[in-house]
């Protein structure tokens, strides 16, 4: 007999407390196996954190006084400071070669609350510490799909083959290799979510603060909670926020805080068609403008047409709204009982898609971000048998891994390459999360005839 997601949860409330520790124990070892292979494969890796150069660097500038500094970059090349006190200061940390250290675009709190950290390390110690948090962060948002919106998956075969899957994609590599602090905030984004569901409002709209904080994307899906009438964790968020944006001004300076909404202005005007920055605004930069696909491995900077950057503004805004105008219809607004069923919150997947593909920059390893949606068209594959959600998991898995995805660490492609294959697959997902709700509402009808 087929069941839904709903059932799954009724079935499972039915097994033994002892069978269910038991089967969390065995989760928690597969995803302990994954944080120390991920751990263990690329520590000391060749050019490890990358991108973590950033904030060691911004983190130093600012606890030696050097904080009118942090915003250096080249005016030219994205990539690229130009400032010799960012050089002297990498070259004291051990960071090399210079010529990979990246702006700092980031919240100045950000590397003002790393001082503990930083001021007592090399750049290699700091990064074996972050590559630490990086892997507990992935396995962290692992368990928590798996656990509240993915159940039927809630197995250690089943767990450990979504491990071995991911492993092999270029997001995940890439941002390992980088040592990107992504994962983080995205993990922080999920427990937000499953935190608002379980009444937790408060810890909820803190955690997404913070991830917002740094991450500006999360914030749109402050919209998505007023939609499922959560409001208090949105009051909590929006409360958060602006106790965060009084610690910027407190603890750097005023100045420093307007010097951050500089940047941000300054970022968000910026195209790049770079093969690793996989949003709307480089497709259509690379569709409307040919002359610039021989610019895929270089991140010159240039003018973002203003109907682009509106364009995609106004779709994740409406994107955003219609996940949560979803999830409301299939019945995620209230609480309800322990163990009463419940489809997943795939308008909510639909949302954090849809920040991460309309941004103007949406580097490829932010695409870790599709395990979500893979791992609930897997389970709901199990649940209803319908071939074509797993032909959209496979889609997705495909199209993240090489020959089909440039190889980002190497700038490798090959004649099967797909210069933006993680946005198509970002594009497949979110067509599969609106499917997906479409048919949670027609099982919940079905049910309730039933």
């Amino acid at each position: 007999m087929t069941v839904n997601n709903g059932q799954q949860h009724l079935a499972g409330s039915a097994v033994s407390p002892k069978v269910k520790r038991s089967r969390e124990l065995q989760v928690a070892l597969v995803l302990l196996l994954f944080t120390l292979f991920g751990v263990v494969r690329h520590l000391h890796y060749t050019a490890i954190g990358e991108d973590l150069s950033s904030s060691y660097v911004g983190c130093r500038l600012l606890a030696e006084g050097q904080g009118s500094h942090l915003y250096s970059h080249d005016p030219q090349v994205f990539s690229k400071v130009l400032d010799p006190v960012w050089n002297e200061t990498a070259d004291r940390a051990q960071f090399a070669p210079l010529s990979r250290l990246h702006p700092y675009v980031q919240t100045p709190l950000w590397a003002w609350s790393l001082e503990p950290l930083c001021m007592h390390t090399t750049f290699p110690q700091f990064c074996d510490v972050f590559l630490v948090l990086v892997m507990l962060s992935l396995a962290g948002m692992i368990w928590l799909v798996v656990r509240y919106w993915a159940p039927s998956l809630f197995h250690p075969g089943w767990v450990a083959l979504l491990c071995v899957a991911w492993i092999l994609t270029e997001p995940f590599k890439y941002a390992l290799f980088l040592t990107q602090t992504h994962p983080l905030y995205l993990f922080l984004t999920v427990l937000a979510l499953v935190l608002a569901r379980r009444g937790f409002p408060v810890w909820a709209g803190i955690c997404l603060a913070v991830a917002a904080a740094v991450k500006i994307t999360p914030a749109f899906l402050l919209l998505y909670w007023l939609m499922v009438r959560q409001r208090r964790a949105a009051v909590s968020f929006v409360a958060a926020s602006a106790v965060l944006t009084i610690l910027i001004v407190v603890t750097t300076g005023p100045s420093m805080f307007f010097m951050y909404l500089q940047e941000l202005s300054w970022v968000s005007n910026v195209l790049l068609v770079a093969f690793n920055n996989q949003s709307l605004a480089a497709f259509l930069a690379t569709v409307m403008h040919p002359e610039l696909r021989n610019e895929v491995i270089d991140w010159r900077i240039h003018a973002l047409a203003p109907w682009v950057k509106w364009i995609s503004l106004l779709l994740s805004v409406g994107i955003t709204v219609l996940g949560g105008w979803l999830d409301r219809r299939n019945g995620l607004i209230a609480l309800r009982p322990h163990g009463e069923s419940e489809p997943p919150p795939y308008g909510a997947v639909l949302a954090m898609l849809a920040a991460t593909l309309l941004a103007p920059i949406a580097w490829s390893h932010y695409y870790i971000v599709l395990l979500v949606p893979a791992a609930l068209l897997l389970d709901q594959r199990r649940a209803q048998r319908a071939p074509l959600y797993l032909a959209c998991a496979a889609a997705i898995f495909v199209l993240n891994v090489y020959p089909v995805a440039y190889r980002a660490i190497a700038n490798q492609a090959s004649s099967f390459s797909i210069l933006r294959a993680q946005f198509d697959a970002g594009l497949i997902a979110m067509g599969a999360m609106v499917l997906l709700s479409t048919q949670a509402r027609a099982f919940d009808h079905a049910r309730s005839s039933g």
